[in-house]
């Protein structure tokens, strides 16, 4: 697999083939995550894969130090004390936490498309459940507590381009995006700025759809006309097979006198 990075706008880009990409940097990720259960806590890296579909729906699924994200930490900078005070806390406390970082996460994250901030439609965050499932996992060691984020958005019909931000408290974020027609692409995104802005390729994507649907209206309309024809020349021919075998009689005309 050949890499090819090169800073500019603040990130550090790499482009491949496919899902191979994609499978590489989960790894990575799932890489990194081992690495730092072997020490105390070692900084983990928040990763995001970004999917688009092409009727513009946006789906952002990301995985990320939820305790040190809940203690408006930083990975690189928090301890395991006050995560394990938290973790083995009442669960209203988790609650209030979570509560709160998960407000502060739909505040900070920003998703624009063509320069304007795009709506959330949805937002799913790590609740109680979800830690407290981790918790009696007996997952060893058991910090740090990944857990997973879902974003989804839908973007407007002409969309061309897309940019995301995600909140800096997060550290280092890398975005993997799919999009159609394109090639998969992987991004390092630094705490609290934008992506560069990624090309889309909707508008193409959806004249295409256009045009298919169009050429398939116009065979099946050209499908029911030849059947419309047939009907009819069948009809007219039964009528004149049928005026054939009326019983015909010659009269001879009568003389006047």
């Amino acid at each position: 697999m050949n890499w090819q990075l090169t800073p500019g706008n603040g990130t550090i880009e790499a482009t491949t083939m496919g899902w191979r990409l994609l499978k590489f940097v989960l790894a990575s990720c799932a890489a990194l995550a081992a690495a730092s259960a072997a020490a105390a806590h070692t900084a983990t890296i928040a990763c995001a894969s970004v999917t688009v579909a092409r009727d513009g729906h946006l789906r952002v699924r990301l995985n990320f130090d939820t305790l040190a994200f809940a203690l408006n930490d930083t990975p690189d900078r928090i301890g395991n004390g006050p995560m394990d005070a938290l973790l083995d806390g009442p669960t209203d406390e988790i609650q209030r936490a979570l509560s709160d970082a998960r407000d502060r996460f739909a505040t900070s994250l920003k998703i624009d498309s063509d320069g304007r901030a795009l709506s959330i439609e949805s937002l799913e965050f790590p609740g109680v459940d979800e830690v407290t499932r981790w918790k009696r996992s007996g997952v060893e060691p058991r910090l740090p507590v990944m857990l997973e984020a879902s974003i989804e958005a839908y973007l407007p019909p002409a969309a061309r381009s897309l940019a995301l931000r995600f909140p800096d408290v997060l550290g280092q974020v890398i975005l993997t995006i799919e999009r159609p027609g394109m090639e998969a692409r992987s991004l390092v995104i630094e705490p609290g700025r934008m992506s560069e802005t990624l090309p889309l390729g909707l508008a193409d994507g959806r004249h295409q759809d256009d045009l298919l649907r169009i050429e398939a209206a116009g065979r099946s309309a050209l499908v029911d006309f030849k059947y419309s024809f047939v009907s009819m020349a069948l009809v007219l021919a039964l009528f004149l097979l049928s005026t054939r075998r009326l019983p015909w009689r010659a009269t001879r005309p009568r003389n006047s006198r």
